[in-house]
């Protein structure tokens, strides 16, 4: 979605996961996250939950990216 806006995901400042399955979560998203992000590291947080919206659904993502002003 940021590239629709002419920006990518290095404006990314935050990540925040949810996931109802956090004791198999941290290596697994470590890797991916590390692969993903590449050298541009936001800040991560992850909460373990009970459950999400949708009871088959196991993580949820949410990201805060800041977009500079265009001049």
């Amino acid at each position: 979605m940021l590239e629709c806006i002419g920006s990518d995901r290095t404006q990314i400042v935050a990540i925040t996961m949810y996931s109802t399955v956090i004791e198999h979560l941290p290596v697994a998203l470590a890797q991916i996250y590390a692969a993903w992000v590449g050298e541009h590291r936001p800040a991560l947080t992850s909460i373990a939950v009970a459950r999400l919206s949708l009871p088959q659904t196991l993580l949820e993502v949410q990201g805060c990216a800041v977009i500079p002003e265009r001049r």
